[in-house]
Protein backbone atom coordinates (compact mmCIF):
# COMPACT_ATOMS: atom_id res chain seq x y z
CA UNK A 1 0.00 0.00 0.00
CA UNK A 2 1.22 3.81 -0.63
CA UNK A 3 0.42 6.66 0.64
CA UNK A 4 0.13 9.55 -1.26
CA UNK A 5 -1.05 12.83 -1.04
CA UNK A 6 -3.35 14.49 -3.36
CA UNK A 7 -5.62 17.67 -3.88
CA UNK A 8 -9.32 17.61 -5.37
CA UNK A 9 -10.47 20.26 -7.72
CA UNK A 10 -13.59 20.86 -9.49
CA UNK A 11 -14.46 23.81 -12.53
CA UNK A 12 -17.74 23.98 -12.51
CA UNK A 13 -18.22 20.61 -10.98
CA UNK A 14 -16.24 18.54 -13.58
CA UNK A 15 -14.18 17.23 -10.77
CA UNK A 16 -10.26 15.66 -11.16
CA UNK A 17 -7.61 14.61 -8.59
CA UNK A 18 -4.55 16.17 -8.36
CA UNK A 19 -1.20 14.39 -7.90
CA UNK A 20 1.34 16.61 -7.84
CA UNK A 21 4.14 16.63 -5.87
CA UNK A 22 7.58 15.38 -7.44
CA UNK A 23 8.59 12.47 -4.81
CA UNK A 24 5.18 11.06 -5.28
CA UNK A 25 5.48 11.08 -8.63
CA UNK A 26 8.42 9.52 -9.18
CA UNK A 27 8.02 6.81 -6.48
CA UNK A 28 4.20 6.26 -8.61
CA UNK A 29 6.35 6.50 -12.12
CA UNK A 30 9.29 4.58 -10.57
CA UNK A 31 8.39 1.23 -12.45
CA UNK A 32 7.13 2.54 -15.70
CA UNK A 33 10.56 2.62 -17.77
CA UNK A 34 8.38 3.19 -21.39
CA UNK A 35 5.56 5.83 -22.28
CA UNK A 36 3.07 2.96 -22.63
CA UNK A 37 4.06 1.95 -18.99
CA UNK A 38 3.39 5.11 -17.80
CA UNK A 39 -0.09 5.24 -19.22
CA UNK A 40 -0.70 1.83 -17.85
CA UNK A 41 0.29 2.56 -14.60
CA UNK A 42 -1.75 5.75 -14.06
CA UNK A 43 -4.17 4.82 -15.69
CA UNK A 44 -4.74 1.90 -13.08
CA UNK A 45 -4.25 4.92 -10.04
CA UNK A 46 -6.79 6.75 -11.33
CA UNK A 47 -9.30 3.78 -11.68
CA UNK A 48 -9.14 3.11 -8.00
CA UNK A 49 -8.96 6.82 -7.13
CA UNK A 50 -11.78 7.97 -9.31
CA UNK A 51 -14.30 5.35 -8.04
CA UNK A 52 -17.09 7.12 -6.45
CA UNK A 53 -17.95 6.09 -3.11
CA UNK A 54 -15.21 3.63 -3.05
CA UNK A 55 -11.94 5.82 -3.61
CA UNK A 56 -11.30 10.01 -3.43
CA UNK A 57 -13.84 9.89 -6.35
CA UNK A 58 -13.72 12.19 -9.40
CA UNK A 59 -13.87 12.36 -13.07
CA UNK A 60 -10.98 12.11 -13.57
CA UNK A 61 -6.51 11.94 -12.39
CA UNK A 62 -4.63 15.11 -13.33
CA UNK A 63 -0.88 15.31 -13.19
CA UNK A 64 1.37 18.12 -12.98
CA UNK A 65 4.98 16.60 -14.26
CA UNK A 66 8.03 18.62 -14.66
CA UNK A 67 8.76 20.45 -18.08
CA UNK A 68 10.87 18.64 -20.48
CA UNK A 69 11.59 22.48 -22.32
CA UNK A 70 12.51 25.49 -20.15
CA UNK A 71 9.55 27.60 -22.37
CA UNK A 72 7.24 25.16 -20.21
CA UNK A 73 6.48 25.85 -16.71
CA UNK A 74 4.61 22.60 -16.27
CA UNK A 75 3.65 19.53 -18.20
CA UNK A 76 -0.07 18.47 -17.85
CA UNK A 77 -1.52 14.60 -17.98
CA UNK A 78 -5.17 13.25 -18.12
CA UNK A 79 -6.62 9.95 -17.30
CA UNK A 80 -10.08 9.60 -17.21
CA UNK A 81 -11.87 7.43 -14.53
CA UNK A 82 -11.98 4.05 -16.32
CA UNK A 83 -8.20 5.07 -16.45
CA UNK A 84 -8.01 6.02 -20.38
CA UNK A 85 -5.79 8.52 -20.89
CA UNK A 86 -7.25 11.99 -22.63
CA UNK A 87 -4.95 14.29 -24.96
CA UNK A 88 -6.33 17.17 -23.20
CA UNK A 89 -9.60 18.89 -20.98
CA UNK A 90 -10.28 22.11 -20.35
CA UNK A 91 -11.99 22.04 -16.85
CA UNK A 92 -8.82 20.39 -15.92
CA UNK A 93 -6.45 22.79 -17.52
CA UNK A 94 -7.75 25.70 -15.31
CA UNK A 95 -7.59 24.17 -12.72
CA UNK A 96 -4.05 22.75 -13.19
CA UNK A 97 -3.03 27.02 -14.17
CA UNK A 98 -4.73 27.98 -10.57
CA UNK A 99 -2.80 25.23 -8.58
CA UNK A 100 0.22 25.31 -9.95
CA UNK A 101 0.29 29.43 -9.49
CA UNK A 102 -1.02 29.53 -5.57
CA UNK A 103 2.15 26.60 -5.18
CA UNK A 104 4.20 27.85 -7.61
CA UNK A 105 7.06 28.18 -4.85
CA UNK A 106 6.63 24.52 -4.46
CA UNK A 107 5.96 22.79 -7.96
CA UNK A 108 7.34 24.83 -10.60
CA UNK A 109 11.13 24.44 -10.88
CA UNK A 110 11.69 28.13 -12.38
CA UNK A 111 10.13 31.38 -11.25
CA UNK A 112 7.00 33.30 -12.79
CA UNK A 113 6.66 36.66 -13.12
CA UNK A 114 3.67 37.30 -14.94
CA UNK A 115 0.31 35.35 -14.50
CA UNK A 116 0.53 33.31 -17.67
CA UNK A 117 2.07 29.47 -17.23
CA UNK A 118 2.94 27.53 -21.12
CA UNK A 119 1.64 23.85 -20.13
CA UNK A 120 3.24 21.43 -22.37
CA UNK A 121 0.11 18.85 -22.63
CA UNK A 122 -0.10 15.54 -25.33
CA UNK A 123 -2.33 17.87 -27.28
CA UNK A 124 0.41 20.57 -27.62
CA UNK A 125 1.17 23.32 -26.27
CA UNK A 126 -1.40 25.48 -24.17
CA UNK A 127 -1.07 29.13 -22.77
CA UNK A 128 -3.36 30.07 -19.41
CA UNK A 129 -3.98 33.66 -18.43
CA UNK A 130 -4.87 34.03 -15.32
CA UNK A 131 -7.41 36.49 -13.30
CA UNK A 132 -5.93 37.02 -10.36
CA UNK A 133 -7.54 38.64 -6.97
CA UNK A 134 -6.58 41.89 -5.24
CA UNK A 135 -3.85 40.00 -2.95
CA UNK A 136 -2.34 38.41 -5.98
CA UNK A 137 -1.89 35.27 -4.30
CA UNK A 138 -5.25 33.41 -5.50
CA UNK A 139 -6.59 32.63 -9.36
CA UNK A 140 -10.22 34.10 -9.41
CA UNK A 141 -10.30 32.76 -13.30
CA UNK A 142 -8.40 30.84 -15.87
CA UNK A 143 -8.27 32.32 -19.67
CA UNK A 144 -6.88 29.67 -21.98
CA UNK A 145 -5.91 29.65 -25.16
CA UNK A 146 -7.30 26.47 -26.59
CA UNK A 147 -5.47 26.52 -30.01
CA UNK A 148 -6.76 25.70 -33.19
CA UNK A 149 -9.69 23.33 -33.61
CA UNK A 150 -9.10 20.87 -36.31
CA UNK A 151 -11.95 19.96 -38.34
CA UNK A 152 -10.12 17.59 -41.15
CA UNK A 153 -12.36 14.01 -40.62
CA UNK A 154 -8.65 12.59 -40.99
CA UNK A 155 -7.69 14.13 -37.42
CA UNK A 156 -10.73 14.16 -35.98
CA UNK A 157 -10.73 10.92 -36.68
CA UNK A 158 -14.29 10.56 -37.92
CA UNK A 159 -14.54 7.55 -40.89
CA UNK A 160 -17.28 8.93 -42.23
CA UNK A 161 -17.38 8.10 -45.74
CA UNK A 162 -20.94 8.40 -47.47
CA UNK A 163 -20.38 11.41 -48.48
CA UNK A 164 -16.97 10.55 -50.50
CA UNK A 165 -15.30 13.27 -48.78
CA UNK A 166 -11.50 13.44 -48.69
CA UNK A 167 -9.40 13.55 -45.72
CA UNK A 168 -9.50 16.73 -45.29
CA UNK A 169 -12.60 17.88 -45.32
CA UNK A 170 -14.64 18.61 -42.19
CA UNK A 171 -17.70 16.54 -40.94
CA UNK A 172 -20.38 19.54 -41.13
CA UNK A 173 -24.00 18.20 -40.41
CA UNK A 174 -23.53 14.29 -41.04
CA UNK A 175 -26.86 12.23 -40.33
CA UNK A 176 -26.77 9.44 -37.69
CA UNK A 177 -29.28 7.33 -37.19
CA UNK A 178 -30.41 5.69 -33.89
CA UNK A 179 -33.57 3.77 -32.85
CA UNK A 180 -36.14 5.21 -36.07
CA UNK A 181 -34.42 8.80 -35.33
CA UNK A 182 -31.82 10.73 -37.41
CA UNK A 183 -29.74 13.45 -36.05
CA UNK A 184 -27.60 15.75 -37.39
CA UNK A 185 -23.47 15.92 -36.00
CA UNK A 186 -20.57 17.93 -36.90
CA UNK A 187 -17.10 16.72 -35.62
CA UNK A 188 -14.18 18.67 -34.69
CA UNK A 189 -10.69 18.27 -31.97
CA UNK A 190 -10.49 20.26 -29.75
CA UNK A 191 -7.38 18.49 -28.45
CA UNK A 192 -9.94 15.40 -28.25
CA UNK A 193 -12.98 14.47 -30.54
CA UNK A 194 -15.73 16.26 -29.76
CA UNK A 195 -19.32 15.59 -31.96
CA UNK A 196 -21.70 18.42 -31.64
CA UNK A 197 -25.27 18.10 -31.79
CA UNK A 198 -28.24 20.76 -31.92
CA UNK A 199 -31.20 20.04 -30.32
CA UNK A 200 -34.38 21.43 -28.94
CA UNK A 201 -33.70 20.61 -25.49
CA UNK A 202 -29.92 20.02 -24.62
CA UNK A 203 -31.40 18.85 -20.69
CA UNK A 204 -33.08 16.16 -22.11
CA UNK A 205 -31.88 13.05 -20.06
CA UNK A 206 -33.41 10.45 -21.64
CA UNK A 207 -31.51 11.47 -24.95
CA UNK A 208 -28.27 12.27 -23.52
CA UNK A 209 -28.24 8.77 -21.67
CA UNK A 210 -29.07 7.01 -25.07
CA UNK A 211 -27.49 8.54 -28.22
CA UNK A 212 -24.04 9.70 -25.70
CA UNK A 213 -23.04 6.08 -25.29
CA UNK A 214 -23.95 4.92 -28.65
CA UNK A 215 -21.98 7.48 -30.37
CA UNK A 216 -19.01 7.27 -28.16
CA UNK A 217 -18.40 3.78 -28.66
CA UNK A 218 -19.37 3.90 -32.46
CA UNK A 219 -16.10 2.74 -33.46
CA UNK A 220 -17.47 2.34 -37.28
CA UNK A 221 -17.26 5.78 -37.61
CA UNK A 222 -15.15 6.77 -34.36
CA UNK A 223 -12.22 4.75 -34.34
CA UNK A 224 -11.00 6.13 -30.85
CA UNK A 225 -14.57 7.10 -29.37
CA UNK A 226 -15.45 10.58 -29.36
CA UNK A 227 -17.61 12.97 -26.64
CA UNK A 228 -20.88 13.98 -27.62
CA UNK A 229 -22.56 17.63 -26.75
CA UNK A 230 -25.72 18.89 -26.78
CA UNK A 231 -26.50 22.30 -27.39
CA UNK A 232 -29.26 24.43 -27.79
CA UNK A 233 -29.34 28.01 -28.97
CA UNK A 234 -30.40 30.60 -27.15
CA UNK A 235 -30.60 34.40 -27.72
CA UNK A 236 -27.96 37.03 -27.42
CA UNK A 237 -24.76 34.67 -28.55
CA UNK A 238 -25.81 32.59 -25.29
CA UNK A 239 -26.19 28.30 -25.86
CA UNK A 240 -27.04 25.39 -23.35
CA UNK A 241 -24.83 22.54 -23.64
CA UNK A 242 -24.58 19.19 -22.13
CA UNK A 243 -22.49 16.23 -22.55
CA UNK A 244 -21.52 12.49 -22.79
CA UNK A 245 -17.75 12.58 -21.67
CA UNK A 246 -16.03 10.09 -23.53
CA UNK A 247 -14.74 7.66 -20.84
CA UNK A 248 -16.64 8.94 -17.91
CA UNK A 249 -20.24 9.72 -19.06
CA UNK A 250 -22.48 12.52 -18.17
CA UNK A 251 -20.15 15.38 -16.60
CA UNK A 252 -21.67 18.54 -15.14
CA UNK A 253 -18.77 20.68 -17.14
CA UNK A 254 -16.59 20.28 -20.15
CA UNK A 255 -14.38 22.92 -21.17
CA UNK A 256 -12.92 21.41 -24.01
CA UNK A 257 -16.24 20.48 -25.33
CA UNK A 258 -18.03 23.71 -24.66
CA UNK A 259 -15.12 25.17 -26.50
CA UNK A 260 -16.08 22.68 -29.85
CA UNK A 261 -20.20 23.78 -29.45
CA UNK A 262 -18.80 27.45 -29.72
CA UNK A 263 -16.98 27.15 -32.58
CA UNK A 264 -19.40 24.67 -34.06
CA UNK A 265 -22.13 27.21 -33.84
CA UNK A 266 -20.23 29.98 -34.78
CA UNK A 267 -19.15 27.58 -38.16
CA UNK A 268 -22.87 26.99 -38.73
CA UNK A 269 -23.61 30.12 -38.03
CA UNK A 270 -26.54 29.56 -35.03
CA UNK A 271 -24.00 32.01 -33.11
CA UNK A 272 -22.09 35.48 -33.77
CA UNK A 273 -18.82 34.41 -34.41
CA UNK A 274 -17.16 37.72 -33.48
CA UNK A 275 -18.89 38.01 -29.95
CA UNK A 276 -18.25 35.95 -27.27
CA UNK A 277 -20.00 33.40 -26.69
CA UNK A 278 -21.99 32.53 -23.44
CA UNK A 279 -22.02 28.25 -22.23
CA UNK A 280 -24.46 27.50 -19.35
CA UNK A 281 -23.38 24.40 -18.05
CA UNK A 282 -24.95 22.26 -15.53
CA UNK A 283 -22.33 23.31 -13.60
CA UNK A 284 -22.03 26.65 -14.39
CA UNK A 285 -21.20 29.09 -17.10
CA UNK A 286 -18.17 29.40 -19.48
CA UNK A 287 -17.34 32.65 -21.89
CA UNK A 288 -15.92 31.60 -25.17
CA UNK A 289 -14.14 33.33 -28.34
CA UNK A 290 -14.13 32.32 -31.38
CA UNK A 291 -10.84 33.44 -33.56
CA UNK A 292 -11.52 33.34 -37.89
CA UNK A 293 -9.18 34.28 -40.00
CA UNK A 294 -11.06 37.35 -42.61
CA UNK A 295 -12.75 35.88 -45.73
CA UNK A 296 -10.72 36.29 -48.26
CA UNK A 297 -13.56 36.76 -50.99
CA UNK A 298 -16.39 34.46 -52.95
CA UNK A 299 -19.04 32.75 -51.98
CA UNK A 300 -17.33 29.78 -50.76
CA UNK A 301 -15.52 31.43 -48.09
CA UNK A 302 -18.68 32.53 -45.93
CA UNK A 303 -19.90 28.86 -46.06
CA UNK A 304 -19.81 26.55 -43.53
CA UNK A 305 -17.29 24.62 -44.76
CA UNK A 306 -15.20 27.75 -45.77
CA UNK A 307 -15.50 29.25 -42.39
CA UNK A 308 -14.43 26.04 -40.78
CA UNK A 309 -11.56 26.43 -42.88
CA UNK A 310 -10.84 29.97 -41.32
CA UNK A 311 -11.06 29.24 -38.09
CA UNK A 312 -7.84 30.06 -35.80
CA UNK A 313 -7.99 29.16 -32.65
CA UNK A 314 -10.61 29.35 -29.42
CA UNK A 315 -10.25 31.23 -25.95
CA UNK A 316 -12.17 29.83 -22.62
CA UNK A 317 -12.79 31.42 -19.87
CA UNK A 318 -14.09 30.21 -16.31
CA UNK A 319 -13.18 29.66 -13.11
CA UNK A 320 -11.96 26.75 -10.71
CA UNK A 321 -11.56 25.88 -7.49
CA UNK A 322 -9.55 23.89 -4.81
CA UNK A 323 -12.30 21.95 -2.79
CA UNK A 324 -9.54 19.39 -0.52
CA UNK A 325 -6.71 17.49 -0.14
CA UNK A 326 -5.58 14.89 1.76
CA UNK A 327 -3.69 11.46 1.34
CA UNK A 328 -4.86 8.33 -0.16
CA UNK A 329 -4.25 5.10 0.29
CA UNK A 330 -3.34 3.32 -3.14
CA UNK A 331 -2.91 -0.57 -3.72
CA UNK A 332 -2.64 -1.55 -7.29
Amino acid sequence: MMEVPFVKMHGLGNDFIFIAHPHHLRILSASSPTPEDHSTRFGQVARVLCRRRFGVGADGLALLLPASLPRHHFRFELYNADGSAAAMCGNALRCAAKLAWERRRQLLSASVDEPVLVVDTPAGEMVAHLTLSECGERVAAVRVNMGRPLFARGLVPCLLRADGGSEDAPVLMAEYALAGRAFRYSSVLVGVPHTIIFVERADDEELIGSLGPAMEKDHTLFPQGTNVGFVQVLPDNHINYRVWERGVGPTLACGTGASAAAVVAAVLGHVDGERPVRAHLAGGDLTLRVDMSPPLGGVQADSPTGRAARVERVWMEGPAEIVCEGVANITL
